[in-house]
């Protein structure tokens, strides 16, 4: 970049927003590998959900579960973010429903409301 006429201090605050980026990046995997275990214990608890990871565009991951026995109409967005101080799967109203460790749990509770 120094031969391109860049500052030290324009290299500094480029490579503090990489940096940054990177470490979003690497949180926004660890929630796509904890969505896609609950995606595996909800097809275990769940018959007929259907499920799938959905990424906006700015880097939000949710965990789409639909029961498409009554149209589609009943479906629901899981995130992963912090309930009570603990990682854990969030309803989309921002409630926890289980631990993050706890992907059994979380899929009956969400199989239980939907398929109720």
């Amino acid at each position: 970049m120094r031969r391109h006429g860049f500052l030290s201090s324009t290299i500094r605050v480029i490579s503090s927003y990489a940096e940054q980026n990177l470490a979003e990046l690497d949180a926004a995997s660890d929630d796509e590998r904890d969505l896609d275990a609950l995606g595996r214990a909800l097809e275990d608890v769940g018959p007929g959900l259907d499920v799938l990871i959905k990424r906006a565009a700015d880097g939000d991951v949710r965990l789409h579960v639909n029961n498409p026995q009554v149209g589609g109409r009943f479906c629901e967005d899981v995130s992963v973010g912090y309930g009570n101080g603990v990682r854990s799967y969030l309803w989309s109203w921002g409630e926890a429903i289980s631990p993050v460790g706890t992907p059994g749990e979380a899929a009956r509770r969400i199989a239980k409301v939907l398929l109720s």
